[in-house]
């Protein structure tokens, strides 16, 4: 069987050195991850795995997690001693499983990301926002460790 393209037309098996470039180029590039390769069966996704940047100011620590397409209630965020949590999950929003998908490059499913942070946290100052789907964590700073776990509420 003769892998496909996007549109499901056969490609003459070939063992050039152009097919192998372009699959050693998608398979390192971070744009082209989420676009169906030649040998990806058809209708397949792959997972969402969003960003994260962590600063630290001389007050908080900032955490920015880039998660286009969620909302405040498919997004989940903890503190727990140092280990700050986030988890999500974005579903794919078409319903017909009949539908023949040509290009499928939206990512969708769940994920979780769990970041240890130093021991100068403040449980009772931490804050999280969700806007144009990028997600603000601000955590405190504080001499004393945490002594138990807390559930951030997202604004």
């Amino acid at each position: 069987m003769f892998p496909t393209n996007y549109f499901n037309r056969q490609l003459a098996p070939s063992n050039s050195d152009f097919f192998r470039m372009m699959d050693a180029f998608e398979s390192q590039s971070p744009f082209l991850g989420a676009v169906q390769s030649r040998n990806q069966q058809p209708n397949t996704v792959k997972t969402f795995e969003p960003t994260f940047d962590v600063t630290e100011t001389p007050k908080e620590f900032v955490v920015l997690c880039d998660a286009p397409g969620f909302d405040k209630g498919s997004i989940s965020v903890n503190l727990d001693k140092q280990l700050l949590t986030v988890t999500g999950e974005r579903t794919d929003t078409v319903t017909d499983n009949n539908a023949e998908r040509h290009i499928v490059e939206r990512r969708f499913g769940s994920f979780t990301r769990a970041i240890k942070l130093p021991s100068s946290v403040d449980e009772n100052d931490v804050h999280a926002m969700m806007e144009s789907g990028v997600l603000h964590i601000r955590i405190g700073k504080t001499g004393v460790g945490m002594s138990k776990g807390k559930r951030v509420m997202i604004e």
